[in-house]
């Protein structure tokens, strides 16, 4: 009786883990998604809206090539809003680190930060997240108080990859440049801060 007892452990323990792989297997395969946190769009309006690499460059007061070296979530900005719950209105932020490459217009220490608007399940239309190792060339219009630059507009901030360069703006003026080497992009930059 000893035996059978353990036989039927072992055959149960052999074909519970099959039946439960085919299980996961099925669900994985049937197209029910584990329920995802539910993402906040926010379609923002922006001070600035250059139409071309001109007008950001015109409107910084830094222009720069940089590399992101950390994203993290950073303090709200919290503004007064009666008929918010608790009479505020809170907008998530993040705090942006990256090191200087190069800069076109301005002066920039070796790291410095960028705030950008968001956080997790947070998408802001035009101004997407910012990735560690990413490679940008930055129109920074000013410094917040706690020493975070902001940038002139989403079409400020151009990416840099595989030695061509893409803007994050869809505006066409600005968008023009996508696919472009760095190369004659630079000269783009340096002949708009001349």
């Amino acid at each position: 009786m000893t035996i059978k007892f353990k036989r039927s452990i072992i055959a149960t323990a052999l074909v519970l883990p099959l039946a439960a792989g085919a299980i996961a297997l099925a669900s994985t395969t049937s197209g029910t998604a584990a329920p995802q946190p539910e993402q906040k769009r926010y379609a923002p309006v922006w001070h600035n809206q250059p139409t071309s690499v001109g007008q950001a460059v015109d409107l910084a007061a830094v222009v720069v090539r940089a590399t992101v070296v950390d994203v993290r979530q950073a303090p709200d900005v919290v503004v007064p809003a009666k008929a918010e719950p608790g009479g505020v209105d809170r907008v998530a932020t993040q705090a942006v680190t990256l090191r200087t490459k190069e800069v076109f217009k301005g002066s920039m220490p070796a790291t410095f930060t960028v705030s950008r608007t968001g956080g997790p399940n947070i998408v802001v239309e035009g101004d997407p997240a910012y990735r560690t190792g990413q490679q940008y060339v930055l129109a920074l219009q000013s410094q917040r108080p706690d020493g975070r630059w902001v940038l002139v507009s989403p079409e400020g901030r151009y990416q840099v990859r595989a030695g061509k360069v893409y803007a994050i703006s869809d505006v066409p003026g600005v968008a023009k440049v996508n696919g472009r080497s760095y190369d004659q992009f630079r000269a783009t930059v340096e002949n708009a801060v001349s």
